[in-house]
């Protein structure tokens, strides 16, 4: 499976898993575009369980004598044994920071 999308400053289901297979989460792709922003991205599941934590950050500074400029983060990861998500489970993701976070999950169906 893969899915995708944008949140900004909310909570989206982006995965529900049928009620005879797990979902398992392989790989992450996060990024934004916003400048000058702090972004923290939580997966939590249906039970309320939290099962991983990204930050993203991009700043402006100017100061007296110089200006400074951090490039939007993204986080690109391909878990070793993945986020099981567990039979008729669902997965949220939260957005916190309105920072405007594009989303790619990818994985694959497995057997309970």
């Amino acid at each position: 499976f893969t899915v995708g999308g944008t949140i900004s400053n909310g909570s989206d289901v982006v995965l529900n898993a049928p009620n005879d297979q797990m979902m398992v989460v392989t790989d992450v792709l996060l990024t934004m575009s916003t400048n000058n922003c702090s972004s923290n991205v939580e997966f939590t599941d249906s039970n309320g369980t939290s099962l991983s934590h990204f930050k993203l950050m991009s700043f402006n500074h100017l100061g007296t004598y110089r200006a400074a400029q951090s490039e939007p983060s993204s986080v690109q990861h391909a878990f070793n044994s993945g986020i099981a998500i567990g039979t008729n489970v669902s997965l949220t993701l939260t957005e916190t920071g309105s920072c405007n976070v594009a989303y790619t999950l990818s994985g694959y169906y497995a057997q309970p």
